[in-house]
């Protein structure tokens, strides 16, 4: 908002008919306590800056999780229109008209965005803050995955393995202090002399 806010001050308009079309529509805002709060908690809070967004992608600086937000943001139109909707106060006209249909026709417009996104990105792990393509989305991705997932399996048991010998819990930290005295036996007595007083291993 301070970014529009700061257009409108530099750039005012001029025409009398749009200058109280603005403010008939600040009105109907601020008069409707409840479409207010709506606006402001359940669909303004979860939108991305899209100006700076569109900025990224302009310079080919967009990354997976950039396309998710902008993904998440059509998807808040739908709930968004209809809150628009919901407003039946003297100026509901005006709400519809600059707002609300011009909102619906945006959500139709990015339909194939959002098909492309759900047919390419893991929106599972999006929910863990991981932004990756779908393993099914090409035949090289899915065997590289499952070999990630079995080296990932492999080095669990074998940290596991060790915290048993060790002594500790699986969800124990395997990281020891040890003195320079002791470090002496492990790296042999010459090292000892160029080590720390504590050292980790």
């Amino acid at each position: 908002g301070q970014r529009l806010l700061a257009q409108w001050v530099k750039q005012p308009l001029m025409d009398e008919n749009k200058i109280e079309v603005r403010l008939n529509l600040v009105e109907a805002v601020l008069s409707d306590v409840e479409l207010r709060q709506r606006l402001q908690e359940e669909h303004l809070r979860v939108m991305p800056d899209f100006f700076r967004l569109a900025k990224k992608l302009q310079r080919h600086k967009g990354t997976l999780q950039d396309c998710v937000r902008i993904y998440q943001a059509v998807r808040q139109l739908s709930p968004l229109t209809s809150t628009l909707d919901s407003y039946s106060g003297p100026h509901h006209q005006l709400i519809k008209e600059f707002y609300a249909t011009p909102l619906k026709e945006m959500e139709q417009d990015f339909g194939n965005y959002v098909e492309m996104v759900e047919a390419t990105i893991d929106l599972d792990q999006v929910e863990h803050h991981e932004f990756v393509i779908k393993p099914s989305f090409d035949e090289g991705l899915t065997h590289w995955c499952g070999c990630v997932d079995g080296a990932d399996r492999l080095l669990r048991a074998v940290f596991l393995s060790n915290s048993v010998h060790s002594g500790l819990h699986p969800g124990q930290s395997g990281c020891r202090r040890l003195a320079a005295q002791g470090s002496v036996h492990l790296h042999g007595r010459n090292a000892g002399n160029g080590c720390h007083s504590q050292s980790c291993y």
